[in-house]
């Protein structure tokens, strides 16, 4: 048997390191979206939920993708081409958006409700 060319061997007992961009979707006009300061609450809050696993994410940056239309994503079509807007090479992409319809799961929704409810 072959062995994949991406195959690595992982240390459970080493830290791990993930790459992440993070993109915001804001309206055409540019106003709205997650602010900078929420940004680096929600690294913060997932580094603290992850390290103690020994998993550790580091950001390689964000941008704002101005789109109306995807600013409120509701339907599969919105949520295929929101997944192609932007895409890194060499980090996981992670989108805000305004609002998750049903199609998204509510997870994703309740995490980040919770962490800015006061």
């Amino acid at each position: 048997m072959k062995a994949s060319a991406h195959a690595t061997t992982v240390d459970i007992n080493q830290p791990v390191c993930i790459n992440v961009f993070f993109h915001i979707v804001r309206p055409d006009n540019g106003i709205g979206g997650l602010s900078q300061s929420n940004l680096t609450v929600t690294i913060d809050s997932l580094n603290r939920f992850f390290n103690k696993h020994g998993i550790y994410l580091k950001s390689t940056g964000s941008d704002f993708i101005n789109n109306s239309q995807l600013f409120n994503v509701d339907t599969e079509t919105e949520q295929n081409q929101l997944f192609n807007v932007n895409k890194t090479s060499n980090a996981i992409d992670i989108y805000f958006v305004n609002t998750l319809g049903e199609l998204l799961g509510s997870c994703a929704r309740y995490y980040l409700e919770s962490i800015y409810r006061d």
